[in-house]
């Protein structure tokens, strides 16, 4: 009998270790077949499933067996096999994770893991599926539906993200990181929209933290900062695909068509190695712009348009000069915006990434990206029709579950870009040099004025402005003077002046061209390390940041025509978070330290209690108090831009003591014909400069037989500090709530901004003599013979500046249904004009914004709807560029969509800005007509 039981037991052992196979099938909970699902076998990975969902494992092993399947935003499901015959066709449901907006999990609010309703300050979110509903053309679009969000759009590329104030077309204020990386252009200190960002079939996740972030991210995420968060190869491999056609309609472009399409690759080639591409590619026509209101920067009482006019989008009339023959500033004929802009848009993204995991929890990532932009930018100061412009940024990351290593170099190219005002001066000049120009139309204005004296100013203006462009007055047979010189006008369409203007859009002289060349790189490592197995108490962590700045434009965007500019900044910080009650207080402390060449060090403390409410934990409040600050930007410090009619001067200390302008000139009232030279020094335009509200004055009220004095003593001549970091105060109330199917977000701030960066325009005389008699003008002589130049400077407001905001955002689900709700109040309160009357507050937004947004993803069988709506305040839009009120405007987008499981795809249709006017968000820019599309999604 022993024997028996022996054998059998011998038996037996061989047959659970004899090879068998484990084979079956995975399924979603509707019974489509999942693709890629990893399988692990004593937490072992030993397959995954293909795209039928079926799997087949051969295996030598004993039982019982642990089975564990893991797919990305489903649920883990582990099953037991206890013989071989458990492992016979088996049937593997998984269900999808179910995650709220309040329980989803984030990372930027602390740089730690936490449940958003758990985080210490406002934080917003866009997840994939919002993508996937999603009614606008690209999905970076559909971040203006998001709570405490403003979109500034100038093109279909560039749309500028920002949150609580102060937007800007080009926007140095908020920051955007991808995967953890700065998507910042370092010729503009900030990012183009998603230039730089995530292919929206690769996002996993978005993180919008609104208001000041200084104190965990440094100087630039002053008014907020998002963070875009990819998909590893390691959660999801395979192949996904979309393409996406339609058409813009706009009143001024008519209708065109445009092309997206974009690919994500990703390949899981091991436990340890996968591999990712990421590619993506748009083409159509951009919104083309036709603002010709006046943009004069001071007020020109009395005179006629014909005489002087500066249109928004006309280029070239910003020269202006006094005129003694018409009594006043006369400016040149400029060009307009079409005529310099073709409106070609193309975009082109790839990235490549190389995943290697040395360890379970340890992962290092190589990523190169790619851009190259074709479009038109609105800066702060000009209209640039980008051409190639291309950005390559290259990164290396560490990441283990408490070390956080990111080193990365970032590079721009500005290709054939040029500069439209410059280009509009310059074909101007090229023509018909400008004393030439004003030359003619003072001697044709009195020539014309004595030799017929019974036609009107009017018609007079318009006749000397015809000869300094053409030297000659169509259908007019009477006499005219001898032109000065130079050749008639280049009129649009011509082939002259599609040679003059190839000619100056490719010369890099800025005295006779308007080409760009910006070849600026920054390079950037970040450290950070959470101490959460070391110190048991609190979490603790300390990181660090090291940036190095290179600009490169030969002379052409900053001072370095014959030298190199090269800056740095760096910051350290520490944070420590305490649970308390039950983990249902949670304290928070952070401070970091910043410091740029040649500026003040500037510490950033943040402080912030959250406490959980309720036996579900589902209610939650907040209160912070942070402080923030922006260092000045590249071109604040190192400027050097002249436009002809202005320069522009940054302030940094080798920047005033590098910069220099040499100029001849004759004032016979004051010096004799005796011809002079002067330098325009850095020092002596900070220093020596007359504000522009007194010129203005001064020329106003200026008359040499009758009390000059008096008009003389008007004049102010302003000393300027050089910029330094701009701070704000801020402190922040909320409350969170998960009530039902209902989910609640309120919050309420306070900001307090001091040392307000901005820029101001001065008046820079030749000289200034304090001998000269008043009657030729005393210390302002200069300025009666036209003898000064109109400079930009960049320095701080001697005002404090105060907002305030609320809002509040619903979510909820009403069986098939879906609505969002969001509505936001900011409040620029007034202030003391008195103390620093050249200083304008830039804020750039409305006063009430609301959203909502209703649909459902399967309305029936497969068919789902999205439609958003959003509406605006009137508000004014103030910048060096251009200033003007932006009207209300209400906006409605809608899409349809049909999913096809068969073939894991998804068809869109959709429509933005239906039914609605067109519509501006940045002033100079093209209105925003209507947008219609259908895409094809493939995302298994």
């Amino acid at each position: 009998m022993k024997i028996q039981l022996t054998i059998l037991s011998l038996l037996f052992g061989l047959m659970t270790f004899a090879q068998t196979t484990i084979k079956g099938k995975t399924i979603s909970k509707d019974g489509t077949p999942l693709y890629g699902v990893d399988i692990h076998v004593n937490n072992a990975r030993m397959a995954s499933s293909d795209f039928t969902g079926e799997f087949s494992i051969e295996y030598n092993g004993s039982y019982p067996v642990e089975m564990k399947f893991t797919y990305y935003e489903f649920i883990t499901l582990s099953k037991t096999l206890f013989t071989p015959t458990d492992g016979k066709n088996l049937l593997v449901q998984m269900i999808k994770e179910k995650v709220t907006d309040l329980t989803q999990e984030v990372v930027s609010a602390s740089r730690s893991v936490e449940k958003k309703i758990e985080t210490p300050v406002t934080i917003e979110t866009f997840s994939e599926k919002k993508i996937k509903n999603g009614a606008s053309a690209n999905f970076y679009d559909e971040l203006v539906n998001v709570k405490e969000t403003q979109l500034n759009t100038t093109n279909f590329i560039n749309k500028s993200l920002n949150t609580r104030g102060f937007g800007q077309s080009v926007n140095t204020r908020f920051l955007q990181l991808a995967d953890g990386a700065e998507s910042t252009i370092p010729v503009f200190n900030a990012s183009m929209g998603n230039l730089l960002g995530v292919n929206q079939l690769d996002i996993e996740s978005v993180e919008i933290l609104p208001g000041a972030s200084s104190a965990l991210y440094g100087a630039n995420a002053f008014n907020g900062i998002m963070f875009m968060n990819s998909i590893s190869p390691f959660k999801k491999s395979g192949v996904s695909a979309y393409y996406k056609h339609g058409y813009t309609n706009q009143e001024l472009a008519g209708n065109n068509d445009f092309n997206d399409l974009g690919a994500r690759i990703a390949a899981k080639l091991s436990e340890k190695v996968a591999l990712k591409l990421n590619l993506s590619y748009f083409q159509g026509t951009d919104w083309m712009a036709n603002d010709y209101t006046d943009n004069s920067s001071v007020t020109r009482e009395g005179l006629s348009t014909t005489q002087f006019f500066n249109g928004v989008n006309i280029y070239g009339d910003e020269i202006a000069r006094n005129s003694n023959a018409a009594g006043g500033v006369v400016s040149r004929t400029g060009y307009t915006d079409i005529e310099l802009n073709d409106g070609k848009l193309e975009n082109f993204n790839g990235d490549f990434s190389f995943h290697f995991k040395p360890t379970e929890d340890a992962e290092i990532i190589l990523k190169q990206k790619m851009a190259l932009a074709t479009t038109a930018l609105t800066s702060s100061d000009s209209r640039i029709a980008l051409k190639d412009l291309l950005v390559l940024q290259t990164s290396l990351a560490f990441t283990t579950k408490n070390l956080t290593f990111r080193s990365y170099y970032t590079a721009n190219d500005a290709g054939d870009s040029y500069d439209m005002i410059r280009t509009a001066i310059n074909v101007n000049k090229a023509a018909k040099n400008n004393p030439n120009w004003y030359n003619d139309f003072n001697a044709s204005l009195a020539f014309l004025r004595r030799n017929n004296p019974t036609f009107e100013d009017e018609q007079l203006l318009l006749m000397a402005r015809e000869f300094a462009n053409y030297s000659t007055v169509e259908g007019f047979t009477g006499n005219l003077p001898t032109s000065s010189g130079g050749v008639p006008r280049f009129d649009f369409g011509t082939e002259e002046f599609e040679t003059a203007f190839n000619d100056v859009i490719s010369d890099t002289d800025l005295t006779t061209g308007s080409k760009l060349i910006d070849k600026s790189h920054t390079i950037q490592s970040d450290v950070n390390y959470n101490f959460q197995d070391i110190i048991k108490f609190a979490e603790i962590q300390l990181g660090g940041t090291y940036k190095n700045y290179v600009l490169d434009s030969e002379g052409t965007v900053f001072n370095d025509a014959d030298r190199d500019i090269n800056y740095n900044t760096f910051g350290a910080y520490g944070q420590i978070q305490k649970k308390l009650f039950d983990e249902r207080l949670k304290l928070s402390g952070s401070i970091r330290y910043d410091k740029l060449t040649d500026l003040d060090g500037s510490f950033s403390p943040r402080l912030s209690v959250n406490y959980t409410i309720g036996k579900e934990r589902r209610q939650n409040l907040r209160a912070s108090f942070q402080t923030g600050f922006r260092n000045p930007t590249s071109q604040d410090l190192y400027n050097g831009a002249n436009y002809g009619f202005i320069t522009l001067v940054g302030s940094a200390k080798d920047n005033l003591e590098n910069y220099s302008n040499e100029i001849l000139y004759r004032d016979r009232n004051v010096f004799g014909t005796d011809q002079k030279t002067v330098n325009i020094t850095g020092d002596y335009i900070y220093n020596s400069s007359f504000t522009l509200g007194s010129v203005q004055n001064f020329l106003d009220v200026f008359d040499a037989n009758n009390n000059p004095q008096a008009a003389i003593d008007l004049l102010e001549i302003e000393k300027i500090e050089a910029v330094k970091s701009e701070k704000v105060e801020s402190i922040e109330l909320g409350y969170r709530a998960k009530v039902g199917k209902f989910s609640f977000d309120f919050n309420g701030y306070y900001n307090k901004y001091t040392d307000f960066i901005y820029t101001k325009k001065v008046i820079t005389p030749y000289f200034i003599e304090t001998n000269v008699t008043p009657e030729l003008g005393g210390i302002g002589a200069a300025l009666l013979g036209q003898r000064f130049l109109t400079h930009q400077v960049y320095t701080n407001a001697n005002v404090p500046v105060e907002t305030a905001g609320a809002g509040v955002g619903i979510e909820v689900s009403l069986r098939k249904f879906h609505i969002n709700g969001a509505y936001n109040y900011t409040k620029l309160f007034d202030y003391n004009e008195e103390v620093d009357s050249d200083f304008v507050p830039q804020f750039n937004t409305p006063e009430h914004y609301a959203k909502l947004t209703f649909g459902s993803e399967k309305l029936f069988g497969n068919f789902g709807f999205n439609t958003k709506v959003r509406w605006n305040s009137e508000y004014e839009w103030v910048s060096p560029f251009a200033s003007d009120t932006i009207t209300s405007e209400l906006v409605l987008d809608a899409q349809f969509s049909y999913g096809i499981p068969a073939i894991k795809s998804l068809i869109k249709v959709g429509a933005n800005n239906l039914f609605g006017e067109e519509y501006i968000q940045v002033i100079g820019s093209g209105k925003l007509g209507q947008s219609y599309f259908v895409s094809l999604t493939y995302n298994p």
